[in-house]
């Protein structure tokens, strides 16, 4: 499992149609085919950039088909699983093994307030169903209320091997190396805030769940190239550029500007679910004239 979990996965959207309502099967074919040229190292389809709680079970099943179908081995797929309700997280996690998955990441269950007995659980009956399947916790606070304690995955892992790995979008690298200090090599954590790649790293990371990487693929392959060559000073210049971008866009770009930046690269990812609302032109027009701009300041950089 060490030679697969490792560098930047990348969290697809999902190509829909313009009106957000049917998947568009071709062009997501054709996202992944762009992103194995790119040598990103894994894909995790299905996740909060894939607008999965707007997607139901059926759509869900279909575009991880799709992703492991089109990857055939190329590059390892961990499939988000997650959902509200312990009984659905088992179905997609029996789903993403069946049909041929690398892992699968249940992000903890949301809306509700959950205590740590609930949170523990959740986890141990999907173990329980899903025997000798590699498992990663999820957390993403700022959207799903609950939070997987380092406690909890380690009470869990003193029971399930199969419970591999965590991935964390969180903003503080202390709180980040409590889940590093859980483990040891047969444990692989992901970071998933762009902007702390390398302190991540370093602290004991074993990659990255970044979806700026559908946008700047070249710059996160980079960035671990360097790393594991164990030229660090490069990888800071490419965590800077990363930085760089994030900070003059002014904020996290949202799924709508994923897609629309997408077009850079010829690829047509659609509209989004609503409620979620699409770009106006003009916002569309000035995200991809910054997007060029950046394009063009980063390769001055070589």
């Amino acid at each position: 499992m060490k030679d697969k979990l490792f560098g930047v996965y990348v969290p697809l959207v999902t190509p829909l149609s313009d009106d957000g309502e049917q998947i568009n099967e071709s062009e997501l074919r054709a996202l992944c085919r762009f992103l194995i040229q790119k040598r990103v190292h894994g894909f995790f389809p299905v996740g909060t950039t894939g607008e999965c709680a707007f997607l139901t079970i059926e759509e869900r099943k279909r575009i991880a088909e799709v992703v492991v179908e089109e990857t055939a081995g190329a590059i390892p797929v961990i499939i988000h699983t997650g959902m509200p309700t312990t009984r659905e997280s088992i179905e997609l996690t029996q789903h993403a093994r069946d049909i041929g998955a690398e892992a699968a990441a249940v992000v903890v269950p949301y809306y509700f307030s959950l205590d740590e007995q609930e949170i523990f659980a959740h986890y141990e009956a999907i173990l329980k169903a899903v025997p000798d399947f590699p498992l990663l916790a999820y957390n993403i606070p700022h959207n799903a209320k609950n939070y997987v304690t380092p406690a909890i995955i380690q009470a869990l892992r003193k029971k399930y091997s199969a419970l591999i790995g965590v991935k964390n979008s969180i903003s503080s690298l202390t709180d980040f190396q409590e889940f590093v200090a859980i483990g040891d090599e047969n444990f692989y954590p992901f970071i998933g805030n762009d902007r702390m790649i390398v302190p991540a790293l370093v602290a004991g990371a074993c990659g990255s769940v970044s979806a700026n990487a559908l946008l700047f693929p070249e710059i996160f392959v980079e960035l671990f190239e360097h790393y594991y060559a164990q030229r660090l000073h490069e990888a800071q210049v490419a965590q800077k550029k990363i930085n760089h971008f994030m900070r003059v866009l002014g904020q996290e770009p949202s799924i709508a500007q994923y897609k629309a930046g997408l077009e850079l690269h010829g690829l047509h990812s659609g509209g989004v679910r609503r409620p979620f609302r699409n770009l106006s032109e003009t916002e569309k027009t000035a995200l991809l004239q910054l997007l060029k701009q950046l394009t063009q300041e980063f390769a001055r950089d070589e």
